[in-house]
């Protein structure tokens, strides 16, 4: 295996490790010698590991990095493999649009979105999002709809986003789907029972009861963890990833007063994230906090 995917693989362990722990008492293992690693890597060939981020790992494990950034990098990478083994799995193919071509610098459109995510994965504070990052890293590589540019765009909103308004998103994602298809719980269970039998791997977003708030009549809004959770997202409407509906057309919201959780739903790119990093994978105890605080 590929020195630099072997070195930062190994170097995540303490941020991954609980995740894949009781996979390593079954894994067999690969040409690593280490357990750890070849339960991350499953079923995955060395070969496609190493096409997809041989280069990008050997570069980056010759540059200056403290031990915390390595390890957040390991984990980043871990969870990418992780997803491109799924992908694999689940009978998915990488892009044939030239994406992993090289140009005129040695580099291709792939190497340049994954310098991106290494260098925010480094530069990470909140832990939890790396496991996210890993997992648009992965998407990218089977997404023909997007381009290098929009995959750049992305990185970027990915990095400003904090972690609980990553978890808002995931919270409203099944909102669009209620909002504009008008399916009620019956039609949403008969969807859950036949997906189950068709694709047990079928996730249908959960509708989540959320709240219908009215501050402007109630004399506004207080308390801080209130106004904080709010703020967050009008950060998420003005960066196009959320919007609220009024008789299915889109209000213009200029003050958290006006928002209201239950005519939410995550819209444009906040899709587009939501599909790349899989957010479908936060755990919904997770959410299930972010709703009380609503």
């Amino acid at each position: 295996m590929n020195e630099g995917i072997k070195y930062f693989l190994s170097k995540g362990k303490n941020i991954l490790k609980p995740v894949v722990e009781k996979s390593v008492e079954f894994g067999v293992l690969k040409a690593t010698g280490d357990p750890f690693v070849a339960s991350v890597i499953g079923g995955v060939a060395s070969s496609e590991i190493g096409s997809l981020f041989g280069k990008l790992s050997e570069d980056f494990k010759d540059r200056a990095l403290s031990y915390q950034e390595t390890e957040k990098i390991g984990a980043a990478l871990a969870f990418a493999v992780m997803e491109i083994q799924e992908n694999f799995g689940n009978g998915k193919n990488l892009r044939k649009d030239g994406f992993f071509d090289e140009d005129e610098f040695k580099r291709s459109p792939y190497d340049e979105i994954g310098e991106g995510v290494y260098i925010k994965a480094k530069e990470e504070y909140e832990i939890k999002k790396l496991k996210y990052y890993g997992n648009f890293f992965a998407n990218i590589a089977f997404s023909e709809e997007i381009s290098k540019e929009e995959a750049n765009k992305l990185i970027t909103l990915i990095n400003v986003l904090t972690y609980r308004q990553i978890k808002l998103i995931a919270l409203l994602s099944g909102q669009v789907i209620y909002k504009n298809l008008q399916i009620n719980d019956e039609a949403l269970e008969i969807m859950r029972e036949f997906g189950s039998i068709i694709s047990p791997k079928m996730k249908i977003p959960r509708k989540w009861d959320l709240p219908d708030r009215n501050f402007s009549a109630q004399g506004g809004m207080s308390g801080y963890s209130t106004i904080s959770i709010y703020q967050d997202l009008m950060d998420l409407m003005r960066l196009g990833l959320v919007a609220q509906y009024k008789d299915n057309s889109i209000e213009i919201i200029l003050d958290i007063v006006l928002i209201n959780p239950r005519s939410l739903a995550m819209v444009g790119l906040g899709a587009q994230l939501y599909n790349l990093m899989k957010l479908d994978q936060i755990p919904e105890n997770e959410l299930e906090e972010i709703l009380a605080q609503l």
